[in-house]
Order: structure tokens, then C-alpha cells, then sequence
């Protein structure tokens, strides 16, 4: 289980929406995509670190 669920962030759920409906401009979409790719990245980070289980010996 994660540590605390990811949400996604309102910059990339607004790009998202603008992304599909108009022509966003070369800078637009370089944030765009930047936004998309590190939101996923956390998403796989997540899931990898989840598997991860860590044993303290005393």
C-alpha cells in the first residue's frame, strides 16, 4: 500500500482537458507533456517502492 495516494495534480488535469480541444503552442506543450511524464513517473515509482519492504533488526 502506498503511502499516500497520488492525486493528480489541477495544472495536468487542466492540460489535459486543453491538450484535446484547441492548439496549445509548442511551450503549452512542452510543459504538457513534461507534467504527464513526471506524474507518471511517481505513478511507477509507487508501484515499485510498494513491492519494496523494509526490515529493521534491533
Amino acid at each position: 500500500m502506498a503511502f499516500k495516494t497520488r492525486i493528480e495534480p489541477d495544472d495536468l488535469k487542466r492540460f489535459k482537458i486543453l491538450y484535446n480541444r484547441m492548439n496549445l503552442t509548442t511551450d503549452e506543450k512542452r510543459y504538457y507533456k513534461g507534467l504527464l511524464k513526471g506524474y507518471e513517473g511517481e505513478l511507477q515509482f509507487d508501484l515499485l517502492t510498494e513491492s519494496c519492504k523494509v526490515i529493521h533488526s534491533f
